[in-house]
């Protein structure tokens, strides 16, 4: 290989390594997160009848399983929005719930109604992936016996 070739590869392989890629994950936050605490997101819409629009909600879910010691807990929470003055912009804010498992919990979904019309944006957001700690835990029982009564 020629010195030429060489460094037109290496620059090639420098620009597919700085380029995104499509479905690339998204960045994950260096802020662990417990219950209670609140997350605040920004949601902006373009075209279509956004000035008639009446309720905007956010939704994040964690993709891996509960861990044993919290059964029960839930991977999903999310919250409703408020308008701003301006009708392109909604704010969010969003309270990780007491319940929540452990987990890496992405953007995952955006709704939206106006009256009785009512639409769901699922999709990558490219926001960063929010990490939840909670200390609480629940261990089920290990063994159930039911006998009957006299």
């Amino acid at each position: 290989m020629t010195m030429k070739n060489a460094t037109l590869c290496l620059l090639v392989v420098g620009i597919m390594l700085v380029i995104p890629v499509q479905g690339q994950q998204p960045p994950q936050s260096s802020v662990r997160r417990h219950p209670g605490d609140v997350i605040r997101y920004a949601v902006t819409f373009e075209g279509g009848d956004i000035d008639k629009l009446t309720d905007v909600g956010v939704h994040l879910s964690s993709p891996g399983p509960v861990p044993p010691n919290q059964m029960g807990f839930t991977t999903q929470f999310g919250g409703p929005c408020h308008k701003s003055p301006e009708p392109k912009l909604w704010t969010c804010d969003v309270r990780i719930p007491d319940v929540v498992a452990d987990g890496d919990y992405r953007f995952y979904e955006v709704d939206i109604s106006a009256g009785p019309f009512s639409k769901s944006y699922p999709g990558d957001f490219h926001v960063p992936i929010v990490l939840v700690q909670n200390p609480r835990t629940f261990n089920p029982p290990t063994k159930v016996t039911v006998t009957e009564q006299p």
